[in-house]
């Protein structure tokens, strides 16, 4: 045991070198009055329909040729494609209704199929991401903070346009040309060089008169709810003036190191409190039962002088250990669920000291998957530790269900997901050859560790059960209706869930809407998941040996892993009561619930086993056995 927390540790120094390594930080940038600022055009999304589209993709003013950064794995899967935009912005400054069709040709005209292009992201309410200094372009918002103050944050794009909701102008669509761009920024100490610490874009939509089109600049762009640019298909199509304006605004109170403070979602932190508090509450109360179930029920079954009444469990320690059903697919299940337990925990500790931050786009990604990959080794070890404690044999054919209880579930999922995505032209597709890459990367390297892990279990690890297995199995007596699996199954998952649902729904809610959350709270609620876990399973695994049922491996397994199903049931809920999409948004969505709720199953019902069998372990050591 020493030897597997002396390499757990080994490997973590490794993942927090590999993922500072993997994803280079943004260094911080100073201009001085003048200097060019270059704003990067992203993607459109929408918290509606979960497909994502390059900007560029579409026909907007752009450098010619396009000039795009590179990307890694993890930006690539969001489909991020950031690219230089043609806006000129300088350092201090201000900029007034600059046309940009001055200087960007053939930008103007839009045919009947382009505008309808247009009209369908509109109306799916899609948003524009752009970059400026590594922040992204927000629109600006107030709240009320936790101590009464107005507080502010900055939410993540601006929308495309707008579809006018009058019932007398149904079909009336505009879109949004001017962009008012404000930069907030800091001046560094002794200098007149600046850093920028804000990114605040306010769309509008107007529609510009003819004697317009040939100017640099405009005396106003002036937004009138009246005078708005439609971009309904029309025969022959139509012309767009595009229009931009900058505005340079100072702010002492916002240091470099604070910059991405109002792009984090702190307006819920009231909530965050409350389902700690929640998740609070219901470990308590699972704590007080088992500290009963241990102190007086298991106490009272020991006479004083060591004897033991031969009622309930006591009466099946020689089957209690008798191997499960299908002992090589719950090995493997075991150690796919440590595999993913680990790889989690390590991730929220990257991000919550700092190493994974959103500066770095797409390191959230990037990270899990290096950590996954290099972290195999963990399931191979755990799932033959499991086949060895169930009295399996066939090692090789535990390796290969491993490496398919997730590995191979989530990637069969991915693919149907990438291939809806190609079908609708969508950022986030990966190319063939890209994919090709994350296939062997997230298959055939972690079979290589899995094989590894097996190997090293075989040689370094033994188990002896406390209890000797009779060679007849103990008749189990009639099951009252109570005690039933139907019934404790679906039970057992609830208080698992009921943990991490609020935070769950925050995860949900940032990621499909593409913004930023904290996950201080999120590595607390991992932790009272993982105690509340142990503690259902204590409490129904020791009702169950009371009714002398010595069938608790799989049911030890899917007690707390029932759990992942009503993540899925709740996944369902959000997406009807929450969003619009249909079609390819469909299979992206639920792909990826489906793939998140298979893992959480893994991890819980690996928890509820692995708290069982200590329990039964502990338990069966105090009976004397002739």
């Amino acid at each position: 045991m020493k030897g597997v927390v002396f390499n757990l540790l080994f490997v973590f120094a490794v993942l927090v070198v590999v993922s500072e390594g993997l994803i280079e930080s943004y260094p911080k940038t100073e201009y001085s009055k003048g200097a060019k600022v270059t704003l990067y055009a992203n993607k459109l999304t929408s918290s509606d329909y979960f497909v994502p589209y390059g900007y560029y993709d579409f026909p907007f003013c752009r450098n010619e040729p396009l000039v795009k950064q590179k990307e890694n794995i993890g930006q690539k899967m969001s489909g991020d494609d950031i690219t230089e935009s043609p806006y000129a912005i300088n350092a201090l400054e201000d900029v007034e209704c600059a046309v940009l069709n001055s200087y960007v040709p053939n930008c103007d005209y839009y045919s009947q199929d382009q505008l309808q292009r247009f009209v369908d992201l509109i109306n799916k309410q899609y948003k524009v991401l752009w970059f400026l200094d590594n922040l992204p372009g927000g629109e600006r918002r107030s709240f009320i903070g936790p101590n009464g103050e107005m507080q502010e944050m900055y939410y993540l794009g601006y929308d495309l346009g707008s579809a006018n909701r009058d019932p007398e102008f149904p079909d009336v669509i505009s879109i949004n040309n001017h962009a008012s761009i404000t930069v907030v920024y800091n001046k560094k100490e002794d200098s007149d060089d600046v850093y920028i610490v804000g990114v605040v874009i306010e769309p509008k939509s107007v529609q510009y008169n003819f004697e317009m089109w040939n100017k640099t600049r405009l005396n106003n762009c002036v937004w009138d709810v009246f005078n708005a640019q439609p971009v309904n298909p029309i025969e022959g199509g139509t012309t767009i003036l595009w229009t931009y304006s900058v505005k340079w605004e100072e702010n002492q109170n916002i240091q470099w190191s604070q910059r991405w403070d109002k792009y984090i979602g702190n307006a819920d932190s009231q909530i965050h409190w409350f389902s700690f508090v929640n998740g609070l509450v219901i470990l308590g109360f699972l704590t007080v039962v088992v500290v009963f179930i241990f102190v007086r029920k298991i106490r009272a079954d020991f006479t004083m002088d060591g004897e033991i009444e031969e009622v309930g469990w006591k009466l099946i320690y020689g089957d209690v250990f008798r191997p499960p059903k299908w002992p090589n697919l719950f090995s493997a299940f075991v150690g796919a669920g440590i595999h993913i337990l680990v790889t989690s925990t390590i991730i929220l500790i990257l991000s919550v000291f700092g190493f994974i931050n959103p500066s770095n786009r797409g390191s959230i990604l990037t990270t899990s998957l290096s950590s996954f990959v290099l972290l195999s080794a963990f399931a191979g070890y755990f799932s033959e530790r499991t086949l060895k404690i169930v009295h399996g044999s066939r090692w090789k054919r535990v390796a290969f269900f491993t490496i398919l209880a997730f590995s191979g579930t989530s990637f069969v999922i991915y693919f149907i997901v990438n291939m809806a995505l190609h079908a609708r032209n969508s950022s986030a597709a990966l190319s063939a050859g890209t994919f090709t890459w994350v296939f062997v990367v997230w298959f055939f390297v972690p079979l290589i560790l899995v094989f590894v892990g097996v190997i090293i279990a075989i040689k370094k690890y033994e188990y002896t059960p406390p209890a000797r297995v009779n060679q007849i199995p103990r008749q189990i007596p009639e099951q009252r209706w109570y005690v039933s699996q139907w019934i404790v199954i679906p039970i057992g998952g609830i208080l698992p869930f009921a943990i991490v649902f609020i935070e769950f729904f925050f995860i949900e809610n940032y990621w499909w809407r593409g913004a930023i959350d904290s996950m201080a709270f999120d590595i607390v609620t991992l932790l009272m998941m993982i105690i509340v876990c142990i503690e259902v399973s204590v409490i129904l695994c020791y009702f169950q040996l009371c009714s002398e049922d010595y069938h608790w491996w799989w049911r030890s397994f899917l007690v707390t892993g029932s759990s992942g199903v009503y993540m899925f049931l709740y996944s369902i809920l959000f997406f009807v009561s929450k969003t619009e999409a249909s079609g390819v948004s469909v299979v992206v969505y639920f792909g990826y619930m489906l793939i998140t709720s298979w893992g959480f199953f893994l991890v819980t019902g690996t928890i509820g086993f692995l708290a069982s069998f200590s329990f039964i372990n502990r338990l069966m050591t105090r009976i004397p056995i002739d």
